[in-house]
């Protein structure tokens, strides 16, 4: 106890201090470089037509208006259809990509598996050299999937980078577990289900994230292999938005639409509503997301 309290009447030195007021400074100045702009997203998304052609874009709107989000809403049929898709691109996905990691992972944490270090090599390779744009987009188009929604999940499932921080962390689970578990009759599949995922819930949390975060962004394999709008993703709909000089017409299909508000307000009231779920959904796995990249990274 007299440790303790003597730790606490201890001061900080000045080098620890300035040390600190600098870490606090520039983790401050991060911050606001990456939030700032987000935040004039926001203000030019809810500010009106005629404040953004006479005042131009403040950090907090000159004068508020609903009426970007009101049409947004009201009109955007491609829209909510872009968020079926991406939504079940993300979910299938992640869910398909998280399990792939955890079955390559698991047999190659293992030691007495034959060719494992082979195996471990090619799996390097493709991370260092892949075939290119051009067979990518033959390999997928010959197989069937050109046009249809498994070109946004299957091609994306694998990430040779997720499987090997999940089995850096199956190696740092204790090998006695696994032999206690096999002396009660349990296999392999058993002590995969009942035993390794409960006690790795940090490290799938955080590939899950990883996994949902890039579908929920994914954009390019829509760009080359979906033809049908009804299949486009939501981050694709959004390069479309950003790219068409008359967003009103292009959100409703007519070049003829009446009271539309400002472009450059829609542009920015869409990105704010494509980009607004992940953004919810990430405080809520920010402490697995934290301690499964130490955890997964510390035994190699």
């Amino acid at each position: 106890m007299s440790k303790i309290r003597n730790r606490k009447k201890k001061k900080l030195r000045p080098g620890d201090m300035l040390a600190s007021g600098m870490n606090y400074f520039w983790l401050i100045l991060v911050g606001l470089i990456t939030v700032i702009p987000f935040l004039y997203v926001i203000s030019m998304s809810f500010t009106s037509e005629t404040a953004l052609g006479t005042i131009g874009v403040k950090l907090i709107p000159a004068e508020w208006s609903l009426e970007a989000y009101q049409y947004l809403f009201q009109n955007a049929r491609d829209l909510v259809r872009a968020y079926g898709v991406t939504i079940f691109v993300t979910a299938a996905g992640t869910f398909l990509g998280t399990m792939l990691a955890i079955f390559f992972a698991y047999p190659l944490s293992k030691k007495q598996l034959p060719g494992r270090n082979g195996i471990m090599l090619y799996i390097l390779f493709s991370m260092m050299f892949s075939g290119g744009l051009i067979p990518f987009y033959l390999v997928v188009r010959g197989i069937g999937l050109g046009n249809t929604i498994w070109a946004l999940i299957l091609p994306s499932c694998w990430s040779s980078w997720n499987m090997i921080l999940i089995r850096n962390f199956f190696q740092s689970i204790p090998d006695s577990l696994e032999e206690s578990a096999k002396l009660d009759g349990a296999n392999d599949i058993q002590i995969l289900f009942c035993i390794i995922i409960p006690l790795s819930k940090a490290i799938i949390a955080t590939i899950a994230l990883y996994f949902a975060v890039g579908f929920w962004n994914s954009w390019y394999n829509a760009l080359l292999f979906i033809d049908d709008r009804k299949l486009q993703p939501l981050m694709l709909f959004l390069k479309n938005i950003m790219e068409t000089k008359n967003v009103g017409a292009s959100l409703i299909g007519s070049s003829s639409a009446n009271q539309i508000p400002a472009s450059e307000a829609l542009r920015m009231a869409t990105v704010v509503v494509c980009t607004l779920p992940i953004l919810c959904v990430y405080p809520f796995v920010q402490k697995y997301f934290v301690k499964g990249v130490m955890v997964g990274s510390v035994k190699g």
